[in-house]
């Protein structure tokens, strides 16, 4: 061991100490003890201003293997103090004394309070008693589960992971704050409530590629639901891979769906849910899991939130589907490959009774033959191609002219032939050009005077008319620049 003596010293000490015998003198100091290992450094902190008539005081002090504090030269901005820091509680006991000019040596030997916590600790102790109420919800677990012994296992496993995907993810700091405290222990409560109350098909379909929780009437505060899928997928075995979880008619409220947009992004294995039928999403659910669908775009792994998975490839679409579905819809197809199903103008949704088209997810080799915009003016859904229009979808995008079963259409061309008189209105809004034409030169117009519907060609002619005048008015307007410029001249 080696000797050190305090930094501070003390002038006129009010303590009792110089009067009462050294040997029954023990100090606690509830701060940091700041001393240092150079004797010298100590008697010039203890002369203080000089004043030779001022007494002071030195601990020399015995430091062992455990009882010793922190050596801070590394750090210090004075390193030649050699500063080391005992914590706080440290004991001081003073077994004798001795008499340097003005200055009082008190022989001292030190006692560390092993049980103090670090500032870590300190910081940590509300995250600390979530852990040990998640240990209590174990216990709790097994008293329940005691006479389904089989469902035991998963349970714990699903607490476990779901705690470690959401609480304890948070930092300390986190935890501090009051509002997010009392909101983490109620959910944390209502985890093992929900865990309890749905064990029994979490653990039905622990093997299989499916979770069906459609309908699911499961409540809870905040995103207890959600930690729970989270805890129920990372609980599952690495080698049944992808997983697929039906979330319709869920009543999903806007956090669950951010919270839902998340657990998609970091578990990746979760590669498709269906929220379809969760009008409670609002706004801000809806965005972000659209924003999660648009950070995937025709990326390798193909993701979906309208429940298209390998197994199941098809995605029905709604001639009429309801607003909030409809950005899920856009997002949907903008971030994967489509073609149209054999019959896709056919479907009928048996619930509702609305016209459905049927869609086949491909794979990268169809990505040129697939235009949202135009699979929409063929379908004539108007509500998906206003928000593909929108979102900056180019109307006038043609299919390849070089694909032999193709004909070059634009979406004009599609909504003409067919008749579809709100469509063409609406894709002329949006700029459509009534002069383009497909492979073969015919205008949009012509599609419809051959078809017969008339009150699409009168629009479309229209059109063609006001084209053609404003070119007429763009040329006058170039001569007119050119005699201008040679009159300058």
């Amino acid at each position: 061991s080696r000797q050190i003596a305090p930094v501070h010293a003390f002038s006129a000490c009010p303590c009792p100490c110089m009067e009462a015998e050294t040997a029954a003198l023990r100090v606690r100091r509830f701060g940091f003890t700041s001393t240092t290992t150079d004797r010298e450094v100590a008697f010039a902190y203890a002369q203080g201003s000089g004043d030779r008539n001022e007494a002071s005081i030195i601990f020399e002090m015995q430091m062992g293997m455990v009882d010793r504090g922190a050596d801070l030269s590394w750090l210090s901005q004075y390193p030649y103090e050699k500063e080391v820091l005992l914590p706080p509680l440290t004991s001081i006991e003073a077994l004798g004394s001795d008499v340097v000019g003005q200055t009082l040596v008190l022989n001292a030997r030190l006692s560390l309070n092993l049980t103090a916590q670090t500032l870590e600790q300190v910081l940590s102790r509300r995250r600390k008693m979530l852990m040990d109420m998640a240990t209590q919800f174990e216990f709790e677990l097994r008293d329940v589960l005691a006479e389904s012994l089989e469902l035991l296992p998963l349970a714990l496993k699903i607490l476990r992971k779901g705690l470690e995907y959401g609480a304890y993810t948070r930092s300390p700091e986190w935890f501090n704050d009051d509002d997010n405290f009392a909101g983490i222990m109620q959910e944390a409560l209502y985890f093992q409530r929900v865990l309890i109350s749905e064990i029994s098909k979490l653990h039905a379909a622990i093997e299989k590629p499916e979770l069906n929780l459609r309908g699911w009437k499961a409540t809870g505060p905040g995103i207890v639901r959600i930690v729970l899928l989270a805890g129920w997928v990372l609980a599952r075995r690495s080698n049944l891979g992808e997983v697929v979880i039906d979330l319709r008619g869920a009543e999903l409220t806007p956090k669950e769906g951010e919270a839902l947009a998340e657990l998609m992004e970091r578990v990746p294995k979760l590669i498709t849910v269906d929220v379809r039928s969760n009008k409670s999403l609002g706004e801000t659910g809806v965005a972000a899991l659209v924003t999660f669908m648009q950070n995937h775009h025709k990326v390798k792994q193909s993701r979906s939130l309208l429940g298209v998975s390998p197994r199941n490839p098809v995605l029905e679409v709604s001639r009429e589907p309801e607003e909030h579905e409809v950005a899920l819809l856009c997002a949907e197809l903008e971030a994967n490959t489509f073609a149209e199903g054999v019959g896709a103008s056919m479907g009928m949704d048996k619930r509702s009774g609305k016209k459905m088209s049927v869609l086949n997810r491909r794979g990268a080799s169809g990505e040129s033959q697939w235009i949202p915009i135009i699979w929409a003016a063929k379908n004539n859904n108007l509500p998906i191609a206003e928000r593909l229009l929108l979102l900056r979808h180019n109307v006038n995008k043609a299919e390849p002219a070089a694909d032999r079963s193709m004909s070059g259409f634009s979406p004009l061309h599609h909504a003409a032939q067919k008749g579809f008189v709100e469509m063409v209105q609406l894709l002329l809004a949006h700029g459509a050009n009534p002069m383009q034409t497909d492979k073969h030169g015919n205008l949009p117009s012509a599609l419809a005077e051959k078809k017969g519907h008339t009150e699409v060609t009168k629009a479309l002619t229209a059109a063609e008319k006001a084209s053609g005048e404003k070119k007429v008015a763009k040329k006058g307007d170039k001569k007119e620049a050119v005699v201008d410029k040679k009159e300058a001249v």
